[in-house]
């Protein structure tokens, strides 16, 4: 199933997100993915517990010049590679703010 613009996303437990030299990695317990920018970008939002549409949101601001179909498309793409590689799960809303809060305090 393809996913909505309003399906909530959060990372998984269990997962690191390390940052070299401006490149991002995300480390499982099988694998290790090194991600493009933009996939990093994507990620850094979907770590805040962010729905599709929000994410597209922020990438328009971002930007301006890009085609809002072209950047949902981008958007859908890695959202379906991060979902193959069991790196994310979609989540109610409240759930997802219930994640990122309890992210937000692990320092």
């Amino acid at each position: 199933k393809a996913p909505g613009m309003t399906t909530s996303f959060t990372r998984r437990d269990g997962l690191l997100t390390r940052w070299f030299g401006g490149e991002a990695f995300v480390i499982t317990p099988h694998a290790i993915e090194n991600l493009t920018p933009m996939a990093a970008l994507v990620w850094r939002l979907i770590g805040t517990g962010s729905t599709e549409g929000a994410i597209c949101g922020k990438l328009q601001q971002l930007y301006p010049d890009v085609e809002p179909a072209r950047i949902g498309e981008d958007v859908r793409r890695l959202l379906r590679h991060f979902e193959s590689r069991k790196l994310l799960q979609r989540v109610s809303a409240p759930a997802a703010r219930k994640a990122a809060r309890r992210r937000s305090t692990r320092h």
